[in-house]
C-alpha cells in the first residue's frame, strides 16, 4: 500500500478555503504522490453502474485540488489482492453480494493493511428498493469480514463536512426523479471503524448519481462532487 506518498497531500488541504465550483484556477504543478480513482470490481451485477461518468469526478478532483490524480479510472478485482492493495481508496456500489471466501479474505486483508472502502448506494428503486435493507446488507458483510468493526452515523459537525469544501447544508442527497424521499433522506454518512481506525464509509445519498448528471436540481452535481472530494481526502489521511 503506497500510503506515505498520499499522506504528503494532507498539508495541501489542511487550511484550504472552499473553492468556487468548477471555476478555480489550479496550478499545473501537482504536489504529493500520484493518486488514482478506482472501483471495486465484484460479482455484483451493478459494480460498475454509471462508470461512464467516472471522468467527471476525476476531472473535478484534478481541477479543484492539487492531487496528482491520474485522468483514467481503474477497476480493482476483488479476487486479486495485488490489484486491491495498489489503491488506498476504493469506490463501491455495494459488497452485500460477496460470498466467496477468497473475496472476503482479500477485502479483509486490504482493509487491515490500511485501505479505505467507500460504499455509495444507487438510489434507483429498481436497483435498491429499500434504503434500510441496503444499509443492513453492507453492515452485515463488513462485520462478517471484520467482526470487531464498529458502525456509527457520522455527526453533523464532523470535520469531514469542512476538511476541504465547507458543506453548508451537510450531506447532499440524490433522489429518484429528483423527488424527495424521506426513506433515503433520513440516512446520513456511516463510518466503519476497526481497531481505532476508520476503514470504510457508507453513503445512502447517491453521490455518484450527482456527478453522473442524473439530477435536475440546480448545482446538485457540484455539491455531490464537493462532498466526494472531502471523503476522498479524509480516506487518504486517516
Amino acid at each position: 500500500m503506497k500510503r506515505r506518498s498520499f499522506i504528503k497531500c494532507l498539508s495541501l488541504f489542511a487550511a484550504a478555503p472552499a473553492l468556487p465550483a468548477l471555476s478555480a484556477v489550479v496550478s499545473d504543478e501537482k504536489r504529493g504522490g500520484r493518486v488514482e480513482w478506482a472501483r471495486l470490481k465484484t460479482d455484483y451485477v451493478y459494480w460498475n453502474r454509471h462508470s461512464e461518468a467516472e471522468p467527471v469526478i476525476v476531472d473535478f478532483i484534478r481541477e479543484q485540488t492539487s492531487f496528482d490524480i491520474s485522468p483514467q479510472w481503474r477497476a480493482a478485482d476483488i479476487q486479486d489482492l495485488k490489484q486491491l492493495t495498489a489503491f488506498p481508496f476504493l469506490f463501491s456500489e455495494g459488497i452485500h453480494t460477496l460470498s466467496r471466501s477468497s473475496a472476503l479474505e482479500n477485502l479483509r486483508e486490504y482493509l487491515e493493511r490500511g485501505g479505505f472502502l467507500f460504499i455509495d448506494a444507487c438510489i434507483n428503486n429498481t436497483v435498491n428498493p429499500d434504503a434500510d435493507v441496503f444499509l443492513a446488507g453492507q453492515v452485515a458483510k463488513l462485520r462478517e469480514i471484520l467482526p470487531e468493526a464498529q458502525v456509527a452515523p457520522v455527526p453533523a459537525d464532523d470535520p469531514i463536512y469542512s476538511c476541504y469544501f465547507k458543506m453548508e447544508h451537510g450531506l447532499p442527497h440524490s433522489y429518484m426523479r429528483s423527488i424527495y424521499d424521506p426513506r433515503w433522506a433520513r440516512h446520513g454518512l456511516y463510518r466503519v471503524s476497526h481497531r481505532q481506525r476508520a476503514v470504510a464509509m457508507i453513503s445512502l445519498s447517491g453521490l455518484k448519481c450527482g456527478w453522473a448528471r442524473l439530477q435536475t436540481m440546480p448545482h446538485h452535481d457540484v455539491e455531490c462532487m464537493r462532498m466526494m472530494v472531502n471523503i476522498y481526502l479524509y480516506a487518504l489521511t486517516h
